[in-house]
Order: C-alpha cells, then structure tokens, then sequence
C-alpha cells in the first residue's frame, strides 16, 4: 500500500515543548484536525492488519475510520466519528470551520480528484456532540467534482470546485437551506472561473481577504479579493516569475512567499495585506 503506518505524537505548548503521553498509532492517509475546544483531534487511521505494515507490503489498505481523540485520554478511549464498512476503499477527512460551528466531512475514492461532501453543526460550546446526535447533511452525494470549503461565517459558506467550471472557481453557499438538489447549481458564483487560467489554491488572510492563486502561462499568478463581496482588490507583485508558495493566517495581515524562478533557487519575501508592502 506504498505508504507506512504512522504514530502521531503531541507536544505540550510550552518552551520545553514536553511530551504528552498521548499516541495515535495507524494512522495512515490521514491529516489532522482540532477540535475548535483546543481539547482533542480527528484523525484517520486503519484496523490492524496481518503481515508487513512498513510501506513494502502490496495488499491494500481497508476500512478507514474517523476518530476524535481528547487529549489526555488512551486511543481506546477515541470517539469513532464515521466510517462505512460497505465501502472499505473509501477515505475520509475532517474540517471544522474556523468559527467553530460546523464541522464537514469528506468521502474520497482512491485517487480520484473527486470527493463527496457533508457537513453537521457543532455545539455551542464549539466541543464534539456524541456520535449518535451528529445529523450529517449532504451537500454533494456522488463523485463527480471536487468540493472544498475555505471559508465560513454563519451559515455562508465558501468552497472552492470544479463543478461546471473545469479551471475552478469559488462558490457562496447557505449551509441553512434544506438541501441542495442534486440537479440545481450548488450556489451562486462568488468569484466565478477565469476564463483563461486555472485556479490552483485560496487562503484566507486578515479575515477579509481570499488570496488566490492562478496557473497562469506556466507561471503562478496571486490575487488579492474580498471575501464578502468576491470583488478583486489587488495582484501581489514579484520582481520574478515561476513557482510561489505561502504561509499566512486567517486573523492576521502577514503573509510569508516563497518564489522560485526559473534561474532562481528562492527567495522569501514578507508582504503586508493591509498597507501592500513588501
């Protein structure tokens, strides 16, 4: 199955970063997600199974599930979130929103660029509701596109696809609504897909800005837009062209760029979302 089984081990936030006593093991194909408590994680991992697990067996991995692991207590102990023993090919992920209200879940076949999409609302108090009172609704119930949420505030919604719209796009949804029909548009266009060039990845930046990356002429493109209004703001600069990659958090205005050319080996640059400085 070409991947080894991880153990996943935590550190206490502090100078010493100490070492919890907590430890995940097998996990595979897995990222992991916190609960917006700060008391626990989600994660995926696979049951045990017969012969080799260092990454050079060939039998295939069956029958993920997702748990919800609180710090402080043994695997045993884990919430099991989801899983579908009808289906022991199918993967799956966690995302919490960043208000702390709602919490989807992805359904991944293989290695097919398409994903199913369902989301639940949290408790109040932003902690994990037992796994018999979490009602998942469906956004999208059949692999034919990509679906990825970037942005939630309330019940809006932002998610990025390729649903009639090959090169991507974002779309502004109502998570309040019943349902979304199958056969009805997912949402209205909130920056609708560029005519010419792909749209390859979206950060958030400050809590109002969508930083947006485009494959332009072989070369990445950064836009600058408003989240509430999906109206563009600004293009970043850079004194070169090629590959660029970032780091940024959603409350605050420092972004981090790396930029490789196509004779430079990379350069770091610090830009400001508020004042355009670089």
């Amino acid at each position: 199955s070409s991947m080894h089984f991880l153990s996943t081990k935590f550190n206490e936030e502090t100078n010493q970063f100490d070492h919890l006593e907590d430890v995940l093991e097998r996990v595979k194909y897995s990222s992991t997600c916190w609960s917006k408590d700060n008391k626990g994680v989600f994660y995926a991992c696979y049951p045990q199974q017969e012969g080799k697990t260092d990454g050079t067996e060939t039998t295939a991995a069956h029958g993920q599930k997702i748990y919800y692991h609180r710090i402080g207590t043994k695997q045993s102990e884990d919430q099991l979130i989801h899983e579908n023993p009808n289906e022991p090919e199918w993967m799956f992920g966690i995302q919490c929103s960043q208000d702390g209200k709602t919490m989807f879940k992805y359904v991944q076949k293989g290695c097919e660029r398409t994903n199913k999409l369902y989301y639940t609302k949290l408790n109040e108090d932003k902690s994990i509701p037992n796994v018999e009172k979490i009602e998942w609704k469906t956004i999208r119930d059949e692999f034919k596109c990509q679906y990825s949420p970037i942005w939630t505030d309330g019940d809006v919604c932002y998610i990025q696809t390729d649903e009639d719209a090959p090169k991507e796009k974002i779309i502004k949804i109502d998570l309040s609504q019943a349902s979304f029909p199958a056969d009805q548009p997912l949402g209205p266009d909130h920056i609708p897909e560029h005519p010419d060039n792909v749209l390859s990845s979206v950060s958030v930046c400050n809590m109002k800005h969508f930083i947006v990356n485009y494959m332009a002429d072989c070369k990445d493109q950064v836009q600058v837009f408003d989240i509430e209004t999906g109206k563009f703001s600004h293009d970043i600069e850079f004194s070169d062209m090629g590959s660029i990659g970032w780091s940024c958090r959603k409350y605050l205005s420092d972004i981090y760029f790396k930029l490789t050319g196509w004779v430079n080996p990379g350069a770091i640059y610090k830009y400001n979302i508020d004042s355009k400085e670089m």
